[in-house]
């Protein structure tokens, strides 16, 4: 079986993290953590044995993890990977990058950055007078999984086999049309000549948004009451988009690796 993983930061920079011809690579046994974990708040009864625990009584943590790689190089090179690589991490969340993993399972991502309060610690040698210096990079990923994007047309079946409710979105541009929610519940997307996508989340409130991710206030104000309706884990609902739309959502798992 083969399993590749990448880095690609937020300037689009990317670092192939296992293929041999890498300059920077993670060593054997250098993947800690980087899986998903679930929290629980449960209800307890009085005069009654045990508790109870619902799914909503669940919460998904921000995972945590870290990554171990060997710089490769002439001393004068692995100086250079070396400060190439570190400056792609940072804590701010704006300036997350992206983890890649492929799997025989299929392609997982999930966004990436240094975890608050830790940093990349100084290597024991200096790069410039090792050929092979290490670097520590602790991790956290605030989407709390791997996440595996699935996308349709027209009338989409979309199957949650992951660990928490899904929601979709839908982008289309145009003229629109009936898009219709698992319940029957419909809306008109409205006629856009620019690409728009419509976030069926609570979270993002049912916002339109552009390829920027900036808010379409015009767009959102026709589209606010929707009701959001989501795929519970286990299941499958069906979604129905009008032409030129696409559907796409994202399968999170806590744990790719098995």
């Amino acid at each position: 079986m083969k399993w590749d993983i990448s880095y690609t930061a937020y300037t689009g920079d990317t670092v192939e993290l296992t293929t041999p011809t890498s300059p920077v690579f993670i060593t054997n046994g250098g993947i800690e953590g980087l899986v998903g974990t679930i929290t629980e708040s449960p209800r307890t009864t009085i005069n009654t044995p045990g508790h109870t625990v619902t799914p909503h009584d669940q919460t998904i943590m921000p995972m945590t993890g870290t990554l171990t790689l060997r710089v490769k190089g002439t001393p004068h090179e692995a100086e250079h990977h070396y400060t190439r690589f570190t400056n792609l991490w940072h804590h701010n969340p704006t300036k997350a990058g992206t983890l890649h993993l492929t799997t025989p399972h299929g392609n997982y991502h999930t966004t990436a950055r240094l975890a608050p309060g830790e940093a990349i610690a100084p290597p024991a040698i200096r790069p410039g007078r090792s050929s092979a210096p290490t670097i520590e990079v602790p991790i956290i990923c605030d989407r709390g999984g791997w996440l595996l994007t699935r996308s349709g047309t027209g009338t989409v079946a979309v199957a949650n086999p992951g660990d928490t409710h899904l929601w979709v979105r839908v982008r289309w541009q145009g003229t629109g049309g009936r898009f219709a929610l698992p319940s029957g519940f419909s809306v008109h997307l409205p006629p856009t000549s620019s690409p728009r996508t419509f976030l069926l989340s609570p979270a993002e409130s049912c916002a339109v948004v552009d390829d920027a991710g900036v808010l379409d206030d015009a767009l959102s104000s026709q589209l606010w009451a929707t009701p959001p309706e989501g795929v519970p884990p286990g299941t499958t609902r069906t979604f129905t988009a009008p032409a030129g739309a696409r559907v796409s959502w994202d399968v999170l798992t806590l744990n790719p690796w098995t």
